[in-house]
C-alpha cells in the first residue's frame, strides 16, 4: 500500500510542476482568494501523500520538509514564466497546506 501512496505522491508532484509552470492558470471556480485556497488544498494533498508514503517518523518529516522546499522552488520558478510571478502569499498558503496535513496526521492517531 505504501508504494501506491509513493507513486501517487510522485505523480502529484509532477502534476504540480506542470500546473505551476503554465502561463495564465485557469481556476475551475473563481472566488475571492481562490488561488490561495487552491494552493492550501494542493499542498495539503501533496503533504498527506508524502506522509502516507513512508513508515518512519523521520522519513515523514523529510517528506514534509521536501514538500515545503518544493513549494518554495515552484514559487521561485514562476518568476521565469510569462504571465506568472512568485508570490509570498502563495508561499504562505503552501506552507499552511503542509502544516494542515501535518496537524491532521498528528491528531488522527
Amino acid at each position: 500500500m505504501r508504494s501506491f501512496f509513493l507513486i501517487a505522491w510522485l505523480a502529484s508532484l509532477a502534476a504540480t510542476v506542470w500546473l505551476s509552470l503554465q502561463p495564465q492558470p485557469e481556476f475551475p471556480v473563481e472566488f475571492w482568494n481562490a488561488d490561495k485556497v487552491y494552493h492550501l488544498l494542493g499542498y495539503a494533498w501533496l503533504s498527506l501523500l508524502g506522509i502516507l508514503s513512508f513508515t518512519t517518523s523521520a522519513a515523514k518529516r523529510r517528506a514534509l520538509l521536501f514538500t515545503l522546499t518544493f513549494s518554495v522552488a515552484m514559487e521561485f520558478l514562476q518568476g521565469f514564466v510569462p504571465g506568472r510571478m512568485p508570490s509570498f502569499w502563495d508561499g504562505m498558503a503552501n506552507a499552511a497546506g503542509v502544516g494542515l496535513a501535518s496537524a491532521a496526521k498528528r491528531f488522527s492517531k
